[in-house]
């Protein structure tokens, strides 16, 4: 009879640690400048996504459009998602739809917060990093929503660092 090694799944908060970790690593090899998203889908074809943008450690920019179902157009029409507003540097946080504007130390440590969270027996959380091991997910759900239930914790897309297109 052989002995194999005890494979231990990392526990959901020693993932964002670690993750945390890699982005410290990360962001100084790009000035740390970056941007991501926010993106909401609803289950019914509407939602909506901000953006954030980041340079030098500072909130520059952030951008927001929503939509709604898809109605019909005209053959040959473009249909080019377009803003429905932009924020600059000192006018950031006027609007009131939108993800707030947050920087990845911010959303890391919403992050941990979630990972580490006693859960409820009606909840799950939901841990996930890139490929690069960055941030992409840490969020807790009551399971007994099924569409659209809310999110405790934080949830990005399209991490782009420096100047990434």
């Amino acid at each position: 009879l052989t002995h194999l090694p005890t494979f231990v799944e990392p526990t959901d908060a020693a993932v964002i640690k670690s993750s945390r970790k890699a982005w410290d690593e990360t962001k100084v090899k790009h000035g740390d400048s970056y941007r991501y998203s926010f993106v909401f889908t609803s289950a019914f074809g509407f939602g909506n996504e901000t953006i954030i943008v980041v340079v030098n450690g500072k909130i520059s920019e952030r951008r927001y459009r929503s939509w709604t179902r898809p109605m019909a157009v005209t053959l040959g029409e473009k249909t080019e998602p377009k803003p429905d507003w932009v924020e600059m540097t000192d006018s950031i946080g006027k609007h009131k739809d939108g993800a707030p504007a947050r920087t990845m130390e911010q959303l890391y440590d919403e992050a941990e917060k979630a990972a580490e969270q006693k859960l409820q027996p009606f909840e799950k959380r939901y841990v996930k990093t890139d490929s690069r091991g960055l941030l992409e997910y840490a969020f807790i759900v009551d399971k007994r929503i099924a569409d659209d239930a809310p999110r405790k914790g934080v949830s990005i897309s399209k991490l782009k660092l420096g100047n990434e297109k």
